[in-house]
């Protein structure tokens, strides 16, 4: 609860020297921007968790190895992501609930997403997944009502229970995966072409 109640935006400087947090920022809703500089080593769970306000998010040069559980869920003005160039995985429940999340930009490295993590982005529209990914998770993009067209990759192995399911508007799917859980496109009633 350190930042609550804030009533306008601060820098903040972890004194260990691993995290530096520069610019707007805001965990309570009150910022529109947060941006990271290239010593982000750590990054807690929750860090964003029902920020509402939040539109921008800008990683830089972050070295940070994963996206942690919940840390953008339900941050309801969220547009776009671009995924850190080392995060080799998008924890749970990671972007859940951004309404608004349009634009995600994958990193090459990316090998695992977690359950749930981008559940209910119902703004999304068109996802081409990197070359690194082996997993999708159970329900990872669940309800996902917009998404139009999902590209995959050779190494992608496994995708979860229910991963894509009710994403009504998915009309083509590309991808080629040994592993298909159940009900992974379930109510997926535009879905006219699978390669």
């Amino acid at each position: 609860h350190v930042f609550t109640d804030m009533k306008k935006p601060i820098s903040i400087t972890y004194e260990n020297g691993l995290i530096t947090i520069l610019d707007k920022m805001n965990f309570n809703g009150l910022a529109h921007d947060l941006h990271f500089n290239s010593h982000l080593l750590v990054f807690q769970p929750q860090l964003c968790v029902n920020n509402t306000k939040l539109e921008t998010v800008d990683f830089g040069n972050s070295t940070i190895k994963l996206i942690p559980k919940q840390a953008f869920m339900n941050c309801t003005s969220l547009k776009s992501i671009i995924i850190p160039k080392e995060c080799d995985s998008i924890l749970e429940s990671a972007f859940e609930n951004c309404t608004s999340l349009s634009s995600v930009t994958f990193n090459d490295e990316l090998s695992e997403i977690m359950p749930f993590a981008f559940k209910n982005c119902k703004s999304l529209t068109q996802l081409k997944f990197p070359p690194e990914l082996t997993c999708i998770h159970k329900q990872a993009f669940y309800g996902c009502s917009k998404l139009k067209e999902l590209e995959g990759n050779e190494n992608l192995s496994e995708i979860g229970p229910m991963a894509f399911m009710n994403c009504s508007k998915l009309t083509k799917v590309t991808l080629h995966c040994p592993q298909i859980g159940a009900q992974a496109f379930m109510n997926c009633t535009s879905l006219t072409t699978f390669n």
